[in-house]
């Protein structure tokens, strides 16, 4: 293959013994291929241009052959021959060069041991940095994306990127974390501890040695119910023996909001009016068609990207890129005091609802107006009886 691509000689030895030729050749590691017999004293076989001008002489003499060129073969012989036509080698270079600036883009994303919403939050991150089809692959950072996946992924003890040819490759691998109902393997040795600041209302260790009473007052992280288990030996002595502790522990928390109460406030609504700004995306590139500008000085936009999809599924980096705009303005809302207490209500109920977990038993709550120099801002709180014990294994 190499020498169909730089060049090489058809010829033919003729002689007494044209094997003698043949054997001097492969005796000096001159390269002979498709060596045919033609008759007694003929043979053809191939030769690199490069052997036949600088070895091959001497090898004639010696052999007591004739050679000579039947054919003339190769990449750079069919070139030399249109030596003359500029237009034809310009274009001839301009496709090399395109060919190599398409080699050296980004074509495909493919992203791997990731659930739904993990590759939809990878492909946001790629998109803010800018990575997409048709972005010049030395450009991408593998350590720099590395990280910053990291950064934006929840739950996930490794990234690894890599360039293979046209695509990158992303694998996402999830770190083993044990939920808050405690999901520690049995045969694990592990304590309960507590995951939120609380006030013990109840504790009862199936598994492990107690370490707090009823009405203790206990911060987040601190041990709840030990792995262990005091054990009296045959002379009397007590030892501890590991255990998987377990056991329900309750406490009381307090969640608390401030919110000011504003009378006056504002909001951006649409008008109504839209329009859609269509582009071709080329390897990256944004082009914008003739005539498409945006209107509006306050918008809000959604866009759509349509790339070219192969047979096998893979997306081309050339595509539609739609831009949907839809104008916006300020608006001004103004509340009395009663709307605007009632509407601030509200919305610390909503905060208030997020922090409380689903299995917790509301034990009071209470309203309260703040007024300072700042404002006059709505207090709530809520008191709650909540499961707070999480069962951690020994040396995490």
């Amino acid at each position: 293959m190499w020498y169909n691509i730089l060049s090489y000689v058809i010829i033919s030895v003729s002689g007494l013994k044209p094997e003698r030729f043949v054997n001097i050749c492969a005796r000096r590691n001159i390269k002979l291929w498709g060596i045919k017999r033609i008759d007694k004293d003929t043979i053809v076989m191939c030769v690199s241009s490069t052997d036949f001008r600088k070895r091959i002489r001497p090898v004639a003499f010696k052999a007591r052959c004739k050679v000579r060129i039947l054919e003339k073969k190769g990449l750079i012989i069919k070139l030399y021959r249109y030596r003359k036509r500029k237009v034809l080698a310009a274009s001839f270079a301009v496709g090399i060069m395109l060919t190599m600036l398409l080699c050296s883009m980004l074509w495909s994303i493919r992203i791997e041991g990731a659930t739904p919403i993990e590759e939809m939050r990878t492909r946001l991150v790629l998109s803010s940095m800018g990575i997409r089809p048709g972005v010049f692959m030395h450009n991408i950072d593998n350590s720099e994306l590395a990280d910053t996946l990291m950064d934006n992924q929840p739950g996930i003890a490794w990234v690894g990127v890599r360039k293979r040819g046209i695509v990158l490759e992303i694998t996402l691998a999830k770190r083993q974390e044990y939920n808050d109902k405690g999901t520690v393997p049995d045969d694990v040795h592990c304590d309960v501890v507590a995951k939120k600041d609380a006030v013990v209302s109840k504790i009862v260790p199936e598994q492990g040695t107690a370490l707090v009473t009823i009405d203790t007052t206990v911060t987040k992280g601190q041990k709840l119910i030990a792995g262990w288990v005091v054990q009296m030996d045959e002379e009397g002595k007590e030892h501890k023996r590991p255990v998987h502790a377990r056991g329900i522990v309750k406490g009381i928390v307090w969640h608390s909001v401030e919110i000011p109460i504003e009378t006056q406030h504002e909001r951006i609504v649409a008008t109504g009016k839209e329009k859609t700004l269509t582009t071709i995306n080329f390897f990256g590139i944004n082009i914008g068609l003739p005539g498409k500008k945006n209107p509006y000085d306050s918008y809000s936009s959604v866009t759509f990207e349509q790339y070219l999809t192969l047979p096998s599924g893979k997306e081309m980096p050339m595509g539609i890129v739609k831009t949907k705009i839809m104008e916006t303005r300020k608006e001004t809302v103004i509340l009395s005091y009663e709307e605007a207490l009632e509407a601030t209500r509200l919305r610390a109920m909503e905060l208030i609802d997020n922090m409380i977990p689903d299995d917790a038993d509301i034990l009071e709550t209470f309203f309260e107006i703040r007024k300072t120099e700042e404002g006059v801002f709505l207090y709530m709180a809520c008191e709650c009886e909540e499961n707070i014990g999480v069962e951690v294994a020994v040396g995490d």
